[in-house]
């Protein structure tokens, strides 16, 4: 956890350096809100690529120490696509 210590305000990098994804635009401004702001709603059209960057933010916190997240959707198909149990 420790090396990890160094993305606590740069979801984007971590993103990038850890797990080894490209983010594009709208996914770089969500996860930067996470920092900005206590609370980030997303809305957008169906397909529209909410649930990668959601769940690329769980693995953020998640790595960056004691954590709970709790993920809600509209379905438990569409939640356990972002957070499996």
């Amino acid at each position: 956890r420790a090396a990890l210590e160094v993305y606590r305000d740069r979801p984007v990098g971590y993103v990038r350096d850890v797990l080894g994804q490209h983010t594009w635009k709208g996914s770089r401004a969500i996860l930067r809100a996470l920092v900005a702001h206590k609370r980030v709603h997303v809305s957008g059209c169906r397909k529209s690529t909410k649930s990668h960057p959601s769940g690329q933010a769980v693995n953020w916190f998640l790595d960056g120490g004691p954590a709970r997240v709790i993920v809600t959707s509209a379905t438990y198909r569409q939640a356990s696509a972002i957070a499996p149990e």
